[in-house]
């Protein structure tokens, strides 16, 4: 169950992460998954050292 629901999010923050950034996509997919790690609901990737990350809990 808890795998699922890991997976979910993780295709979610994915689909986040790939929307034009200044970032290549294996950028974003890691600012994703370090933010989707945090718990946190959307990652914002703006450059190769440059990974905000919002709604936290």
């Amino acid at each position: 169950m808890k795998a699922t629901l890991f997976l979910i999010l993780l295709a979610t923050l994915v689909a986040i992460a790939v929307l034009p950034t200044g970032c290549t996509s294996s950028e974003a997919f890691s600012c994703g998954f370090k933010c989707g790690l945090q718990g946190c609901k959307s990652s914002k990737c703006n450059s190769a050292t440059d990974c905000s990350c919002s709604g936290c809990p």
